[in-house]
């Protein structure tokens, strides 16, 4: 959640794929606060271009609700996702996968997938050390969802090591 918007408790969404749109099934919402604080909500409107959505929840009526909103991690549930096309997956499932390069060795576990920019990094942690592997097509051969494993190309310099 990017900040308040507007004085009745809406709230601008950053999207971090700017090409998807909101799923027509998410009508109830999870935000995720810092401490390990969850809440739940009814998404009562959502409008706008998708790489700014302005989301309206239940309960929220004013400026200062929505405020409080903001740095939450909106989570959509997995059911209420479109299905997804052979090849494709969803950033938030390589959280936990493991990393190999082409041959099968062992790089390590995505620990995190985060935005920098408009650049999508997948942190490994691995034998190496951690990296930030940018997650496009010359650098991530393939995800596997069946083995839980993102097979990587072109490692060469992503830990310091040629």
């Amino acid at each position: 959640m990017q900040r308040a918007h507007g004085v009745h408790g809406e709230v601008r969404l950053r999207n971090y794929d700017p090409t998807t749109e909101w799923p027509r099934g998410a009508h109830d919402v999870q935000l995720a606060f810092g401490a390990g604080e969850v809440r739940e909500y009814r998404v009562e409107s959502v409008r706008g271009r998708s790489s700014a959505l302005i989301i309206k929840l239940q309960d929220i009526d004013s400026r200062e609700d929505a405020q409080a909103l903001t740095g939450a991690e909106l989570s959509i549930p997995r059911g209420a996702l479109p299905p997804l096309a052979p090849g494709e997956f969803y950033l938030f499932e390589l959280q936990g996968m493991q990393a190999e390069d082409m041959t099968g060795t062992d790089l390590g576990v995505v620990v995190s997938v985060r935005q920098l920019g408009d650049q999508t990094l997948a942190e490994i942690e691995g034998p190496l050390g951690r990296c930030l592997l940018p997650l496009v097509n010359d650098n991530v051969a393939r995800v596997d969802r069946s083995r839980a494993v993102v097979v990587v190309r072109g490692t060469d310099g992503l830990w310091g090591v040629e």
